[in-house]
């Protein structure tokens, strides 16, 4: 860290970012309040009080060590750089979402970017020159890159997180520059080829990319993930392949990333080289480099491994040692300075984080096993000398040392990202080492060959790019339905990443410097510095377990004392679903919304139950089985150990009825089916009085929704409604059914019934129900027109009185 400088800026610029970020305010107060503790530590220590645990004056001469003042002047100067420049970008998005939103504004702008169904668009109007947003609702006119138009819109701002720890569209939306959306209402085109020339010309060949590959002989899909792999456009990517290189963690694939960076290089210095001569060919290599960046939009893994790229190719020119941390953090503070909000790209972190780790890692576990197999060959007998001499023999060969070498880089990138991927996708996959070695042999090929076909017209070789195509397609499909291959845990929380990354640092510097022979001052003082922190706790380690001991006989009685009742209303689109967490811990789940084009189960609802710390579910209540309701909980049962489904009796036989049946055929789950008039006892004053339906006198009419579920959760004087999807019919018959005694549908919250629909939530319902909150599961801008004018008026009403 002492001698390598720009290493030293990034650590600065990162965490200026992230105090900018997550607290919003700027990183001085926390350099003002560090300065005081460190002069009251100070004070204190020349007093002479002495801790048995700890001497500061011991451990600020080892931290001096590695902490020079030119390494902290380096840091604190980048850190408030870019904390200044968080807090300046950030003020300029709320001032701009809370001037534009829902007006309708009439801008200048330049398209500089041509997506499936919307444009990009630069805006030319004083005060918000620079700013970009994505224009919708073009029907008639076909824009071009270079366009320069007169929009009337009507801007948007962009949606934030609407579940807990759930996608953030907004924060989305800064790491690539964008703003907002304007809903185009009238365009006219100003005057074509607005832009500069050369980036006109560089989408032009994109463009004729893109339609080169459209023309090859292969499948849509093969077409599709070809197009992803050499000029990163993945807008024709089907849903299943998506979740198929997901789900097989083999989603580096589809981001142009080093791998694929390592391939241009390697093919465009060979022919440069072979044309221009080996020293002018490298600068003709590095400008192809930036083409290529610039081709595939400037992406996070492309800028990283472009950069890297060209560092290592002009140290080579100038003759200059080559630097292989530097490079990767010389890329990550050039990218962070053109947009600091890209630190919460995931594709940023998975490329930046993989490739440290091969650097870090690799090379030590190569060593480390190799005098694995030194010493045990020493320590081995006579006879088995022979068979482990024989065994090294064989994997010396270059066959099996390429492969050892792929294995070790998968373990390495493996190593650093897995919280990353904890984080972002609460899964891991094991089988994804040999995946990933996989994907190593052939990604390289499928670029080669790829590249090729677009430029020789040979068929040949189109059924050799097919081939391959199909074959990683393949793997990735088997690659989900493999044992072991999704395991879910629930989020890991800040505290537990950092112990994990300041243990595996620990450990493998400590025991690199171990394995070095020759050791220089640095790294005896720091290998010292270990040894005195194994010799205070050898010291204190009675103490030590004690307190572990006790902390953890807290966090074990804090999960078993009793907590108060939780309602979570989950965001699941245009459908329902609610999470109970009780006193007891509890985990209680009222339908898991649900749709035929998107999987709300994988996409929206297990990452939300993760990010709750739920691993199990106690009870499952299906109100009904239409598929915006049950739909979602199909993949949760799966995935999930479930103790109960509670259903109800069903009228008729449905597809998704059906499909729950064979899903827990081989599941030990307890299927509950209840009636009007049953209760369910969850745990002391906590259970579920069944109002609806009643089998004797089922509703043929509608017949799922007017035979859905109506219960009403009862704990203490609290009390929620769940209506289902009811209609109007069944609110009559159930207020028949309790005309005797109308206080059993009295209720704190309801559920209203329906979505809002106006079918729905009658006068007569809402005056016997008489709620204080009332809560609509709806999706947004939904074609059913939900919730309906008549309903949210009687809700109004109610409200004056109640709500």
């Amino acid at each position: 860290m002492q001698n390598r400088r720009i290493l030293t800026a990034t650590i600065g610029y990162i965490m200026g970012i992230i105090i900018g970020l997550y607290c919003k305010i700027s990183i001085v107060l926390f350099y003002l309040l560090g300065f005081c503790i460190y002069l009251i530590f100070k004070k204190e220590n020349k007093r002479k009080i002495k801790f048995k645990l700890f001497s500061f004056k011991r451990y600020s001469r080892y931290l001096k060590i590695i902490f020079t003042k030119s390494i902290i002047n380096i840091i604190i100067i980048f850190s408030i750089i870019s904390n200044t420049i968080v807090i300046f970008e950030n003020n300029k998005y709320q001032n701009l979402y809370k001037n534009l939103d829902g007006k309708e504004n009439s801008i200048q702008a330049t398209v500089v970017d041509v997506l499936k169904n919307k444009y990009k668009i630069k805006v030319l109007k004083k005060g918000y020159q620079n700013t970009y947003l994505y224009l919708t609702n073009i029907k008639k006119t076909k824009l071009e890159y270079g366009d320069k138009i007169d929009i009337t819109g009507i801007y948007s701002e962009p949606k934030g997180r609407t579940n807990f720890k759930g996608f953030n569209y907004k924060n989305y939306l800064k790491t690539v520059k964008v703003y907002g959306t304007l809903k185009n209402e009238d365009i006219k085109i100003i005057s074509k080829n607005n832009s500069f020339i050369l980036l006109k010309q560089i989408h032009k060949i994109y463009e004729y990319l893109n339609n080169k590959i459209e023309n090859l002989e292969l499948t849509s899909d093969e077409k599709a993930l070809l197009k992803c792999m050499i000029i990163g456009n993945k807008e024709d990517l089907t849903e299943d392949i998506i979740n198929n290189f997901e789900e097989s963690n083999m989603s580096h694939i589809l981001a142009i990333s080093g791998m694929h960076i390592g391939y241009v290089i390697l093919v465009s210095s060979f022919v440069f080289n072979k044309i221009f001569g080996k020293h002018f060919g490298k600068i003709i290599t590095s400008i192809f480099i930036i083409f290529y960046m610039l081709l595939t939009n400037f992406t996070p893994s492309v800028l990283r491994a472009g950069i890297a790229g060209i560092i290592l190719i002009l140290s080579n020119f100038f003759y200059r040692r080559y630097d292989n941390i530097e490079a990767v953090f010389l890329a990550l503070l050039i990218i962070l300075i053109y947009n600091p909000f890209l630190i919460q790209d995931i594709g940023l972190q998975l490329s930046f984080g993989g490739v440290l780790g091969i650097i870090i890692f690799s090379s030590n576990i190569k060593k480390w096993i190799k005098d694995y197999f030194e010493k045990a060959n020493i320590r081995a007998t006579r006879k088995n000398r022979k068979i482990k001499k024989y065994i090294l023999k064989i994997l010396n060969k270059k066959i099996f040392i390429n492969i050892g070498e792929a294995v070790i880089i998968s373990i390495s990138c493996s190593i650093t990202i897995f919280p990353i991927i904890l984080i972002s996708f609460n899964k891991i996959n094991i089988t994804n080492i040999i995946l990933s070695t996989l994907s190593v042999y052939l990604v390289g090929p499928i670029i080669i060959v790829g590249f090729i076909a677009l430029f020789s017209n040979i068929k040949q070789i189109e059924i050799i790019a097919s081939f391959l195509l199909k074959i990683i397609i393949n793997i990735s499909k088997m690659g989900g339905k493999m044992p072991l291959s999704q395991i879910y845990f629930i989020t890991p929380s800040i505290i537990t990443i950092l112990i994990y990354y300041v243990c595996i640092f620990l450990m493998f510097n400590i025991l690199k410097i171990k394995l070095e022979k020759n050791k220089n001052p640095f790294q005896k003082r720091i290998l010292n510095l270990f040894y005195f922190l194994i010799f205070k706790i050898k010291k204190y380690y009675k103490k030590i377990i004690a307190v572990i001991c006790v902390i953890l006989l807290i966090f074990n009685l804090y999960i078993y004392i009793p907590k108060n009742l939780k309602l979570h209303f989950i965001d699941v689109g245009q459908g329902d679903s609610c999470l109970i967490s009780t006193p007891k811990n509890k985990s209680i789940l009222i339908d898991g919304g649900g749709s035929e084009t998107f999987n709300v189960g994988s996409k929206t609802l297990m990452p939300y139950l993760l990010d709750r710390k739920i691993m199990s579910i106690d009870y499952i209540v299906i109100s009904h089985f239409d598929t915006d309701h049950v739909k979602g909980l199909f993949y949760i049962i799966q995935k999930m150990k479930i103790k109960n489904i509670i259903i109800s009796k069903q009228p008729e036989k449905s597809q998704n009825f059906e499909e729950l049946i064979n899903i827990i055929k081989n599941k030990n789950v307890n299927l509950i089916v209840v009636n009007a008039g049953d209760k369910i006892k969850i745990e002391k004053n906590l259970y579920f009085d069944i109002l609806w339906p009643d089998s004797k006198t089922f509703i043929p009419e509608n017949t799922l929704n007017n035979n859905s579920i109506v219960c009403k959760l009862v704990y203490k004087n609290f009390s929620c409604l769940f209506t289902g999807d009811i209609e109007e019919i069944a609110e009559k018959q159930i207020l028949q059914k309790y005309k005797n005694n109308l206080k059993v549908l009295n209720s704190t919250i309801l559920k209203v019934a329906h979505h809002g629909s106006k079918t729905s939530t009658t006068q007569e319902l809402l005056e016997k129900v008489n709620p204080k909150v009332a809560l609509i599961g709806v999706g947004k801008d939904n074609k059913f027109g939900h919730p309906n004018d008549e309903v949210l008026k009687r809700l109004q009403n109610l409200r004056n009185k109640n709500i």
